[in-house]
């Protein structure tokens, strides 16, 4: 009897032994599995919280679109040379005065020390900088330029000079120009 008792017990502890062998391993891809569960549903969590955040943020921008458009128009994505002088026509024309030709048209880098460290200057406000030659008389001249500054796009006037006369009503001036874009 002392020997199936003992012979039973070792056979069970061999079970056991085989038992703790073949499972074990499988216990241990159960853990990680269930870590790597844990550590995705924390991400989900953090990424769903910040979706939701985003989505507030997209809805109080959207009560503000108006603003938003005057912002995009004063700070273009790229520099739209054609519409800005449509737009500069036009003004010169409602003030009086006949823009004749840009001249002297160059882009520069609004931050130097970032220009010199990006050479594409991509993310980079930018400024255009030209001069419009312009005939016409000095009141009109004066509105002209009231009108531009107060407009809604960022363009400021940098210089103004006066060239030769034609007659005594009509002069010719040049207006340097300065206005911004940002390249993405």
């Amino acid at each position: 009897m002392k020997n199936y008792i003992f012979s039973i017990l070792v056979i069970f502890l061999i079970a056991m032994g085989i038992m703790i062998f073949i499972t074990l391993p499988e216990y241990g891809n159960f853990v990680s599995l269930t870590q790597q569960l844990r550590s995705t549903q924390e991400e989900l969590s953090e990424k769903e919280a910040r979706l939701t955040e985003m989505f507030e943020i997209n809805q109080r921008l959207r009560e503000h679109q108006s603003a938003l458009n005057k912002i995009s128009s004063a700070l273009p994505l790229y520099p739209d040379f054609p519409s800005l002088m449509v737009f500069l026509t036009q003004k010169a024309s409602e003030s009086g005065l006949i823009l004749l030709r840009p001249e002297n048209v160059s882009t520069v880098y609004y931050s130097p020390k970032l220009a010199a460290e990006d050479e594409r200057g991509a993310g980079e406000v930018k400024s255009i900088n030209f001069d419009v030659v312009l005939t016409g008389r000095y009141p009109s001249l004066k509105n002209f330029i009231r009108v531009i500054e107060n407009s809604s796009r960022l363009i400021g006037v940098s210089s103004v000079g006066a060239q030769e006369e034609q007659d005594m009503d009509q002069h010719v001036y040049r207006v340097g120009i300065e206005t911004f874009f940002y390249q993405e």
